[in-house]
């Protein structure tokens, strides 16, 4: 590839200030293994079902990193589902009662695995006239993968909100829902960056410097991990800078904003945050106001707060009337913290947490109940 590039500017501003010219060439940086896998999988990668693995939640994993799943084969009913789309073959996104079934009844078809945002699909098959056939469809979601997840509170739901649910199903906001799951994030699109003023980094940092580096939304302070801490635009306009309309949030925090699904959040920084507002709420009680020491997290609460990758689990806990849990509590033995619980009952010593660990077996020898998403969502709502 060739690129053509006008460093007259530059040179003439080095030459104001006298600088000396220095010599330095451009290379190729060599990509990572898992960034070329990242690459390779975005474009899809045909396997068998088997080659698939479930995680603690019941999410789809390849080679640890989050995928969906398609059958790009439509074979004669091609025709038909590039004319209604709705005809097509669906797209999976967990490990649900779909999937069990055809690997009990041992049919690994070829699927295609992906972390696309697009929501494009490339399939194939055959015309009206046997001759083969591609196309590029916008699949439809499966319904039985979101009732598994309880996604969007999919059991919960009437059958017009339930269509609401499939047909408003974003891929990208999907991923950005359980990234805690995952190491390792999907590709970034390039329009995420499109919009911001030049000057946009020193603005946010004044701003954020001006608001003492605490999120304007849960109160934490951020001055040991300021890359935690964002600078929102309210209206969501990001060329729109002024003060009225800017406003410091924790990455959680700004990751739940309506249409910031593009932000993707690992579980070590969610976990940090939980720790820092537990912290805070219990400095609070010591400090300032003794009313807090009755205080209990309210449905609303709990979801504002939590991981949303456990907010499927936090719905059905809703719906069928559990006590409210605490969110992101700290486990201690002694002074020291060895464990995290996503959603916990304290007095009962029941907890929840994204992925079962050495962690998980030591506040089992300690006395909790601890599971994970996918085992809550079995045995309490089976």
């Amino acid at each position: 590839m060739h690129f053509d590039v006008d460093f007259s500017e530059l040179k003439n501003l080095a030459d104001k200030i006298s600088a000396s010219e220095s010599k330095w060439t451009l290379r190729q940086k060599e990509l990572s293994p898992v960034e070329r896998f990242k690459i390779e999988l975005a474009e899809g990668i045909e396997l068998n079902l088997s080659d698939v693995a479930v995680n603690d939640s019941g999410l789809l994993t390849f080679k640890d990193l989050q995928v969906i799943l398609y059958i790009p084969d439509h074979g004669v009913s091609l025709e038909k589902a590039l004319k209604v789309p709705k005809f097509g073959k669906k797209f999976h996104i967990a490990d649900c009662k779909t999937l069990r079934e055809m690997r009990l009844k041992r049919r690994y078809e070829r699927y295609v695995a992906t972390n696309d945002m697009t929501g494009n699909f490339k399939i194939y098959g055959t015309d009206d006239f046997g001759q083969k056939k591609e196309g590029i469809l916008r699949l439809k979601v499966c319904q039985n993968c979101l009732e598994s997840l309880n996604y969007k509170n999919f059991r919960n739901l009437q059958y017009i909100q339930k269509k609401r649910v499939v047909d408003g199903f974003d891929i990208h906001e999907f991923f950005s829902k359980y990234s805690s799951y995952f190491e390792y994030l999907p590709q970034k699109q390039e329009t995420e960056s499109f919009g911001y003023d030049d000057k946009w980094d020193q603005i946010s940092y004044d701003y954020r410097q001006s608001k003492n580096w605490e999120c304007e939304k849960c109160g934490i302070s951020l001055k040991d991990n300021k890359q935690l801490l964002h600078t929102h635009h309210i209206n969501g306009v990001k060329h729109d800078n002024a003060k009225e309309n800017l406003k410091a949030l924790c990455i959680d925090c700004h990751s739940k904003e309506p249409g910031h699904n593009y932000i993707f959040v690992l579980r070590k920084y969610r976990q940090l945050i939980a720790s820092l507002r537990s912290k805070l709420k219990k400095s609070r009680i010591r400090e300032q106001d003794k009313r807090l020491l009755n205080e209990s997290f309210q449905w609303n609460d709990v979801v504002d707060m939590a991981d949303p990758a456990v907010c499927g689990l936090i719905e059905m806990c809703r719906f069928h009337k559990h006590p409210v849990p605490e969110v992101g509590v700290d486990i201690f033995h002694g002074n020291s913290v060895y464990a995290q619980a996503e959603l916990a009952w304290p007095d009962k010593k029941i907890a929840v947490v994204l992925l079962k660990d050495n962690h998980s077996d030591l506040m089992v020898k300690r006395g909790w109940k601890v599971y994970s998403v996918k085992e809550a969502m079995e045995y309490w709502f089976a």
